[in-house]
């Protein structure tokens, strides 16, 4: 900070505000906005820097000063920590100290990153908590660490926390602060736990929170204020601790089960943190949690949606409790703190619940003064049973097919990777120096089998070198190498990929390529799309030591780019991301900052995240005997809207238009790439780009997403390096423009979205979410983020008010067999039963395709019905669609077509 400011070391000063930097002048004018905002005066601020000496002395270049002597580096901070500490003798009537950076907050508390001390909790983490710190004359002064003003510059919407910390210290000065007081019951006895049933009976609302490593609940905390938890072990060897006979802490472990059971099923409200994995690990338990309406991340989500809303953040907001997550923020850290004693992880325990007891009720103080309860409890707490359905259920897929595929790509992986060894003339994959890969390396492209390549028989080769021997000076002969060495480093060798290490020596090197974008640390990058536009320059270019080698080199680029394809295709096939029911399923949650569903691996650790499925594997997702896959898409959704919200009468009018009345995709994917080639591109083109490999249509869609949305060239570039289509920055600006030249409406709508966002700092929907720019300095990707939000929201919305959360209580409420097993955004797939099919698809087509009135937040008001398209088959990829309601003997005959063709003895369902 500005050690310079000398004219505000006033004796009166109540805050020390201490930097990492000596020099804080560009950032004067911001602290004296945030000082006005929370009401502190600057003449009541002294700024100091903890570097002060260190920054003179190496110029402010703190990290090159710290690599080259750590030792100094200390030395000259234990100078700078004793100055300050004597420093705050000097101002009598300070209260607090704010350290603004990680160096300041390393200075004054435990916490901080500094490149001398990389393992401790960044500020990042400890912003907002307050603790103490002693003077040496025995005053005890309040700490508050900050993130550095500057990061502002880099990351504007952290100004909200920087602001929020400011008035924290306004906060304290004013009203003073003390820990907040909280009493933890741990190692309870049976009695404890039954006088604490008694009190939940009279009781509103409860917190609780589990904890997990290994694959069982260790215990279960519970609070029904912010002062008072009580944590149940659930585990024996806990029961055995405290009960000392084997036989009572038998008995005690399933009584302890049977109050938990009791209090979770009791009809008073439930609040967690998080707790759809909660309630998933109690389902385990076969306890089915009642009354589980609040949920802190979903309260703070529908507040604040472009925030963090993980616990600690929401505790250095709403509570005054000092950062604790650091000890045990997933199983591995809770097995290490457990290893430490069950006690502490028991304490920790109670910390959280009786922490987001207390953050619940500051949320729900908030969502009522805001008149927001109804809309909380309509898009967060309704979709609970849904959503924990859908986690809990899971999707069924073909376990055989993932073996196939794997193997496949694995293969395909491998051969086109030893093409392009070939090609180079030499392994292009990292390898140890043994003797053993040494013989098998040298002899690999002479007489190996090269996946095949060659021709020659794997089994023959590796017996070559099973077989070579050694003779010992006993004068004995023995194997050189086991079979089983032999046979493993050959597995070895087969799972290696294409180095980037070997890649940049072949191409650029020896090859003498042109360079391109360099990573920070100056090393050429040859990721796909590096790799691609290298491809285009060495194809247009005329000159250059390259040149001798051009074919190799374009036929290198393009093998590699296969090669890393297949090698990702498999990781979608992993086997261990499959149950041993031959389901895959996921964790759902409400943290998108548009309010869609977000999705992850299952609490468990197994699965991924289903939203975001490479088209190619989908064929794994199967119905379940006897069934069919019936999946719900909407049409175009986000597209429509976005022509809707641009209020252009003609992009309305098409908005509108039916399914039925044309392509869209198609249409789209001519326009795009008869402009982008310069000719005339016809629909026959375009279907069999797909059966080529590059699928124009559906690169269309990505493009008419990126245009719509201001994605940008290198953001759409790497959208479809995601879908396997690689295409350089260059050629993917040239489609945006493509799009954005035919279809004025783009302009239209985000010049509107401009428009609202400056004026108003807020975007909201037809459906009463919305979000806030206040606070925020808004740039150029806070545009982009508000042309995608209202889109996105409103589709985002309507698939789980109009189709998720209903269809599931329409199943739940009619006995229905068929079941939900995925939601993709704007889409929904059911593992369905033939009789109930028809009877689903007349629901959904009900319910979704109601009008809704879009553009209220731009001013105008637009009457629009998002059209319901169907598709049936025996997997996610394959079968018959509709895009329009088909007759239902239509569907029945169809039903018996593919259910007779995949099992003749199935041809007997009564429709």
């Amino acid at each position: 900070m500005a050690y310079q400011m000398k004219a505000q070391e006033v004796f009166d000063a109540e805050i020390m505000l201490v930097g990492d930097s000596p020099d804080i002048s560009e950032m004067l004018y911001k602290l004296n906005y945030w000082w006005s905002r929370v009401g502190i005066k600057k003449e009541n601020v002294y700024v100091a820097s903890v570097l002060n000496e260190l920054s003179q002395q190496f110029h402010g270049d703190l990290t090159i000063a710290c690599k080259r002597n750590p030792g100094l580096a200390v030395k000259i901070q234990e100078q700078e920590y004793s100055r300050l500490r004597c420093l705050g003798n000097e101002l009598p009537e300070l209260k607090v100290i704010v350290c603004a950076g990680e160096y300041a907050t390393n200075c004054f508390t435990r916490y901080g990153s500094t490149v001398w001390s990389g393992d401790s909790k960044g500020v990042a983490s400890v912003r907002g908590s307050v603790y103490e710190w002693h003077c040496t004359n025995g005053r005890t002064l309040r700490v508050i660490p900050m993130l550095a003003p500057a990061i502002i510059n880099t990351q504007p919407e952290m100004e909200r926390r920087i602001i929020t910390d400011w008035e924290r210290a306004a906060r304290v000065i004013r009203d003073g602060w003390a820990r907040p007081e909280r009493n933890h019951i741990i190692n309870p006895q049976i009695g404890e736990i039954e006088e604490c049933q008694v009190t939940i009976k009279y009781t509103d609302v409860i917190s609780f929170d589990i904890e997990t490593w290994g694959d069982e609940i260790k215990c279960i905390g519970f609070a029904t204020s912010p002062h008072e938890s009580i944590t149940v072990p659930t585990v024996m060897p806990a029961w055995q601790r405290i009960e000392g006979k084997q036989s009572r802490a038998t008995a005690s472990l399933q009584k302890a089960w049977e109050l938990v059971r009791s209090i979770l099923s009791g009809p008073h409200d439930k609040v967690a943190q998080n707790g759809l994995f909660d309630c998933w690990w109690l389902a385990q338990y076969d306890i089915d949690v009642q009354g589980y309406h609040w949920d802190t991340l979903a309260m703070h989500h529908a507040i604040v949606p472009n925030e963090s809303h993980a616990l600690d953040f929401l505790a250095s907001i709403y509570t005054d409790e000092p950062y604790w997550k650091d000890e045990a923020k997933d199983a591995d850290s809770i097995s290490r703190i457990a290893k430490q004693g069950m006690d502490k992880l028991y304490v920790y325990n109670g910390l959280d619940v009786t922490v987001t007891w207390e953050i619940f009720s500051k949320l729900y103080d908030i969502l009522d003064e805001q008149g927001r309860l109804p809309f909380y409890l309509r898009h967060y707490a309704d979709m609970v049973p849904s959503i924990l359905g859908l986690m809990r259920r899971g999707a069924p897929v073909d376990r055989s097919l993932i073996d196939v595929l794997r193997k496949q790509y694995l293969d395909t992986a491998l051969r086109l990777r030893d093409e392009a060894c070939l090609e180079a003339g030499r392994p292009l994959f990292k390898f140890e120096s043994t003797a053993l890969e040494k013989e098998m390396i040298a002899d690999y492209y002479v007489n190996g089998p090269v996946a095949g390549l060659l021709g020659h028989d794997e089994d023959t080769w590796l017996m070559h070198f099973k077989q070579m021997t050694k003779t010992l000076k006993s004068g004995q002969v023995k194997p050189l190498w086991s079979h089983k060495t032999v046979d493993d480093k050959w597995r070895d060798l087969q799972s290696k990929g294409i180095s980037d290490t070997e890649l940049i020596k072949l191409l650029f090197n020896e090859w003498k390529c042109p360079r391109g974008k360099t990573t920070d640390s100056g090393k050429v990058k040859v990721d796909s799309i590096s790799l691609k536009t290298l491809r285009n320059t060495v194809e247009g270019r005329k000159r250059g030591d390259f040149l001798e080698h051009k074919d190799a080199i374009l036929r290198t680029i393009d093998l590699t780019l296969d090669h890393r394809r297949q090698r990702k295709l498999a990781t979608f096939v992993d086997p261990s991301r499959i149950d041993s029911d031959d389901r895959i399923r996921c964790t759902y949650k409400f943290t998108t900052k548009t309010g869609r569903l977000a999705s992850a691996a299952n609490p468990r650790g197994t699965g991924t995240n289903l939203q975001n499925q490479d088209r190619a594997i989908r064929p794994i997702f199967v119905a379940s005997p006897g069934r069919v896959l019936l999946e719900c898409d909407l049409s175009q959704a986000e597209g429509r809207v976005v022509r809707a919200l641009s209020g252009d009468p003609e992009a309305i009018r098409l908005a509108s238009r039916l399914p039925t009345e044309g392509d869209e995709h198609t249409e789209n994917a001519i326009k795009i790439f008869s402009h982008f080639y310069g000719r005339e591109v016809t629909p026959d083109e375009i279907k069999e780009s797909k059966k080529k490999g590059t699928d124009l249509r559906q690169i269309g869609k990505k493009v008419v997403h990126a245009g719509n949305y201001d994605q940008g060239k290198f953001g759409l570039s790497d959208t479809l390096l995601k879908d396997g289509f690689t295409m350089t920055p260059y050629e993917c600006g040239k489609l945006i423009e493509a799009h954005r030249e035919q279809n004025p409406y783009v302009d239209k709508y985000q010049a509107a979205v401009r428009r609202r966002m400056m004026k108003e700092h807020t975007l909201y929907t037809s459906w009463g979410r919305q979000i806030s720019f206040e606070d925020i300095r808004i740039d150029e990707n806070s545009y982009k983020f508000g042309y995608s939000y209202v889109p996105q929201s409103e589709i985002g919305d309507l698939l789980n008010q109009k189709g998720l959360k209903p269809l599931d209580n329409y199943l739940r409420n009619s006995g229905s067999a068929s079941v939900i097993i995925l939601q993709v955004h704007d889409s929904v797939v059911l593992d369905a039963v033939p009789e109930e099919v028809y009877s689903i698809i007349e629901f959904l087509k009900r319910s979704l395709e109601t009008s809704r009135t879009y553009g209220g937040c731009f001013g105008h008001a637009v009457e629009l019905t998002i059209p319901v398209e169907f598709k049936l088959g025996l997997n996610w990829a394959g079968g018959k669609e509709w895009k329009y309601l088909p007759e239902k003997a239509e569907v029945e005959d169809y039903l018996k077509e593919l259910l007779t063709g995949r099992n003749s003895s199935w041809s007997g369902h009564s429709f």
